[in-house]
């Protein structure tokens, strides 16, 4: 058999190595997409318990719950979070009676550095006030904090973050205090905080409350901490008409 009678044959064997070949070399198409689910909402428990024991002359040893509370919070989209806490405990010590108290009940919305919340919260006064007191230095607060100011209640608050260096918060609320759903005078309580941080180890911050025309509340408070040391700082006033109350706190 002559060559040019081969070349048909041969090109018939070589065309399923060249089909092979080219197929080889085409991309394959993309995966479609997977499908975007947005993420369930989740919620966390947390809590703690704070047992004391106490001697007094003449009583001797009494054991009481100071603070037992429970805590649950989570997420209903990306920007929406709320939070729960009730608080349980015996009472102060020597009464023996126990109580359950909401302590706070709210939604917040963030996106980006701006955010709101409504409901029942902690009031935006004072540094050592508004840390939980799993976070602060000593047993309890201070008395002159405890005293002077203002602590939970209802109402809706927005803060701003100017970056790392300062934090805007400004709260208009009841005034009447926790648990209590009417504003049995309609009389609002403002309070405003403003937080900046010059250093990254030193935080100086400014607070004032006014509830009507004659009470008016403020407060200044500064935080050094350093490799583990801790020097904290704050004074507060209230001023009733004509009548002018400082204290200052030091740790």
């Amino acid at each position: 058999m002559s060559l040019p009678c081969l070349r048909p044959a041969i090109l018939l064997l070589l065309l399923p190595f060249t089909a092979r070949r080219v197929q080889s070399q085409t991309p394959a198409p993309a995966a479609p997409p997977a499908a975007t689910q947005a993420s369930p909402p989740s919620v966390r428990l947390t809590g703690y318990l704070q047992a004391r024991e106490t001697y007094r002359d003449g009583v001797g040893l009494t054991g009481s719950i100071n603070r037992a509370r429970l805590t649950a919070y989570g997420s209903v989209t990306k920007d929406v979070t709320w939070r729960l806490q009730g608080e349980f405990r015996t009472g102060s010590v020597g009464t023996g009676k126990a109580s359950v108290s909401l302590q706070d009940a709210y939604i917040r919305y963030k996106t980006g550095d701006f955010g709101v919340q409504a409901g029942q919260f902690k009031t935006p006064f004072t540094r050592e006030f508004i840390t939980s007191l799993a976070d602060v230095e000593t047993a309890d607060r201070s008395t002159v904090v405890d005293s002077i100011a203002p602590k939970r209640d209802m109402g809706v608050m927005a803060d701003y973050a100017i970056g790392p260096a300062a934090t805007l918060m400004l709260g208009v609320f009841n005034g009447e205090g926790q648990n209590v759903t009417a504003n049995t005078d309609s009389t609002l309580l403002w309070v405003g905080r403003a937080v900046t941080r010059p250093i990254a180890y030193l935080t100086l911050g400014a607070n004032a409350a006014r509830y009507g025309s004659d009470s008016t509340r403020y407060g200044v408070d500064a935080s050094l901490e350093y490799q583990g040391a801790a020097l904290k700082s704050a004074r507060l006033g209230v001023r009733r008409g004509l009548l002018i109350t400082q204290a200052q706190v030091k740790f």
